[in-house]
């Protein structure tokens, strides 16, 4: 069912004549949610946030007159909120936005471009074409809303060429080409099969031209029913004063920014796992700062190579034991906590992810920070290392300790990865406590 309207004009006591049509509209169009938006002067009313982006909205009346041909287009079209594309419903073809921008040497060997594409026994059919009208009619209509994490789906060069105006002005006309996108035809209406091929695409399209567009799979987390605490210190502080950070780390936590669920999760678990690998105990960092603090260390060398190997050798700890002593050691306990408390919930019973891999709850407690003792962060640590074996391992695991690559698992991950991110971020800040 839609979502409940409202408008933005909350002062009116009543709805217009036209926000009620556009309501009657959305209720008949069954493969869409849409929140009902009017402007204040009522002259346009929007269907706010297609493919659940807040950055967009779609003119759905102005001046009294309802956009027949916009609801012409929505009633055969599903928008994808993991994709900037649409997918045709009856023709099970999903059409990813591309350009209408006249394209240069390099991209122009693209345009055109069709091939046959198998995999598990399903034949797809691929090809580099001329836009829908679907998609025209939606771009013809959209609105920009506020700063846009997803480029606006890519529609904003479709505006632009759907507007007549624009091809009467002789800055914006000689850039204009044809509306192209990437068609994908015989794709079931299944969310798991278009991550499948879109992935498996994404490869071969570079594999095979490294000048390739490829298909943009956009994160979902933002819209997720799971909250996350935005600021790791309640506000953003007026003085940062950093040393310089491991560059290793700094590369793993930047490539994040870009990445789908599954890949943050394992850049933010490499980041724990390259700090454990150097971890040592108090003892042993104690012993080595002595040594190395010596007046004599320099003159008598390998003297003090000798007793620095000495303490190494003399660690015991396997690669688990190191990674387990990090997190109760180097990672905060209470901002560990704190995160969890915003899904407690979630934390305080199993997840069972489709593949067979569980994981015990690791909240015991919401009122008491100090409940989330050293147990609680070992239990973390194991957590977080039985998911990423079951991401990283896949098919190696043993059946039953699997995690399956479907929007149920994508979903269940979301609050794994705001833990992941916390202990990383501490992990990363503290590591050369190490």
């Amino acid at each position: 069912m839609p979502k409940t309207p409202k408008t933005l004009n909350q002062s009116k006591s009543r709805k217009s004549e036209n926000f009620t049509e556009v309501e009657k509209r959305v209720r008949s169009l069954a493969n869409h949610q849409f929140e009902i938006v009017e402007s204040k002067s009522g002259e346009i009313v929007y269907l706010s946030a297609p493919w659940e982006d807040k950055s967009i909205a779609l003119i759905a009346s102005r001046g009294g007159q309802i956009n027949d041909k916009l609801f012409e287009a929505l009633e055969s079209v599903r928008l994808p909120p993991e994709f900037s594309a649409i997918y045709h419903i009856n023709k099970k073809t999903m059409e990813i936005a591309w350009t209408t921008y006249k394209l240069d040497k390099t991209s122009e060997e693209i345009r055109g471009r069709k091939f046959d594409f198998k995999l598990n026994r399903k034949v797809y059919k691929c090809a580099f074409k001329k836009s829908s009208d679907e998609l025209l009619e939606l771009a013809r209509n959209a609105a920009y809303m506020q700063v846009s994490d997803t480029r606006f789906r890519n529609l904003q060069s479709f505006s632009i060429f759907t507007n007549d105006d624009a091809h009467k002005d002789d800055n914006i006309a000689p850039r204009l080409g044809e509306p192209l996108s990437f068609f994908i035809e015989n794709l079931a209406d299944n969310l798991e099969e278009w991550f499948k091929v879109a992935k498996h695409l994404n490869f071969f399209l570079r594999y095979y031209d490294h000048e390739s567009p490829h298909i943009v799979i956009h994160d979902v987390e933002e819209n997720s029913r799971y909250p996350t605490k935005r600021y790791i210190e309640d506000k953003f502080p007026k003085k940062i004063t950093s040393r310089e950070l491991n560059p290793t780390l700094l590369s793993f936590w930047v490539a994040s920014y870009d990445h789908d669920i599954t890949t943050r999760f394992l850049l933010y678990y490499r980041i724990l796992e390259y700090v454990s690998g150097s971890y040592l105990q108090a003892q042993q960092r104690q012993d080595l700062l002595k040594i190395l603090s010596s007046p004599t260390a320099q003159d008598a060398l390998d003297q003090t190579l000798d007793r620095v190997a000495e303490v190494v050798r003399q660690d015991k700890m396997s690669e688990y034991d190191r990674f387990e002593r990090m997190f109760i050691d180097l990672i905060d306990k209470h901002k560990i906590w704190s995160e969890a408390c915003q899904n407690s919930e979630f934390f305080m019973t199993p997840t069972e992810f489709d593949g067979g891999l569980k994981i015990e709850p690791i909240l015991t407690d919401t009122k008491n920070h100090g409940s989330f003792d050293n147990n609680r962060m070992k239990a973390l640590a194991a957590s977080l290392r039985k998911i990423r074996n079951a991401l990283a391992h896949g098919g190696e695991q043993q059946a039953g300790n699997l995690i399956l690559p479907t929007s149920r698992n994508f979903d269940l991950l979301i609050p794994w990865n705001h833990l992941s991110l916390v202990a990383a971020g501490e992990a990363l800040l503290y590591e050369h406590l190490a």
